[in-house]
């Protein structure tokens, strides 16, 4: 496997889902992106093709897994990467500035000028929503951050478990009991139920859609795997375009009030051993704040059309494993809601 520090951002590659691969994070450099990743090269081909369904039944799951939810997912993970590619420099940018201001506040050997800086930074860059709550354009930046950092998480876990072919296992299961091998009823009710299970933690889920009026009650904040909102990619993306659009409209207000306060704070900066730059992070958050936040042809988080999508590929495969179901007399014993 050849290795490269560069940015790669194969997250999001137009390949197989059965083939999307994934390894750990290795950038640490001040001012780049740390959420960059780098990801193992495609599978060979015999590896992708290890799972080969023989049911006519099966096989047409099969299809649609490798057709229609794949394309899905690659335009949903394109339309991310080009959203990401215009805003990360904000999310970077904002954390650094923050972890900055912080230190150099408490580097300050005169007393006012120590309280200006930290006063700064509590009521904007310290991540503590009831010490912002005065300036509610910085609670929502936070929590913007958060999204964006939630959002590439799941994007790396999820790329982990197409790799498991955890969904091909189990259609594999269902495959072999319609083909008369052994195979318990057991394995196939746990397996049907798994499969859809998938779907809806992974791909889509309409029972968990984030609705606007509901953003503030999301546990952002908390550890990812106690998050109360779904992990499903498209569900999560869309969530973060209603964060971006909750950015956008408190933006003409807070905008003003940050960059005024900004201004008065680092009159205080005299003490600077380490010669912390700054101002090229504070630059750059105004600079991507001062985008036309409209969607673009190129990007938008919040198209209905991948729901909708999702939800047409979703039913076809309901209603194939209903059928699946009934015939081994598992009918009632299946939970596909």
């Amino acid at each position: 496997m050849k290795k490269s520090l560069k940015l790669v951002f194969s997250t999001f590659s137009f390949i197989p889902l059965a083939s999307i691969a994934m390894v750990a994070c290795q950038k640490n450099h001040d001012g780049e992106d740390k959420e960059n990743k780098k990801f193992r090269e495609p599978r060979e081909k015999a590896e992708q093709n290890k799972y080969v369904m023989q049911n006519s039944q099966t096989k047409t799951i099969a299809n649609l897994y490798n057709t229609k939810l794949t394309d899905l997912f690659n335009q949903v993970k394109d339309n991310y990467r080009n959203y990401r590619q215009v805003y990360v420099p904000l999310k970077r940018n904002w954390d650094i500035l923050s972890n900055k201001i912080k230190k150099l506040g408490l580097e300050q050997s005169i007393d006012a000028n120590r309280d200006a800086l930290m006063a700064f930074y509590n009521a904007w860059l310290s991540k503590d929503t009831e010490m912002m709550k005065e300036n509610p354009f910085a609670v929502y930046l936070y929590k913007y951050t958060l999204i964006f950092q939630d959002v590439d998480a799941v994007l790396a876990d999820t790329n982990l478990v197409f790799e498991n072919n955890e969904f091909l296992k189990h259609l594999e299961v269902i495959d072999k009991r319609l083909r008369g091998i052994d195979i318990t009823l057991g394995e196939t009710q746990s397996s049907i139920n798994a499969i859809w299970q998938f779907l809806k933690a992974h791909i889509f889920n309409k029972d968990k859609l984030t609705q606007w009026k509901s953003l503030q009650t999301i546990n952002i904040e908390a550890d990812k795997n106690s998050h109360s909102h779904s992990h499903a990619i498209i569900n999560l993306t869309y969530e973060m375009g209603l964060w971006h659009e909750a950015l956008q409209d408190k933006k003409s207000d807070g905008m003003p009030k940050l960059e005024t306060q900004y201004n008065e704070a680092i009159k205080h900066v005299i003490d600077n051993i380490d010669h912390i730059e700054y101002k090229n992070n504070y630059d750059d958050v105004i600079k991507v704040l001062s985008i036309n936040g409209a969607w673009s042809s190129k990007y938008n988080l919040v198209n209905l059309v991948f729901q909708n999508e999702a939800e047409a590929i979703m039913n076809q495969i309901k209603v194939i494993l209903k059928e699946i179901a009934r015939s081994q007399g598992l009918e009632d014993q299946i939970d596909l809601n």
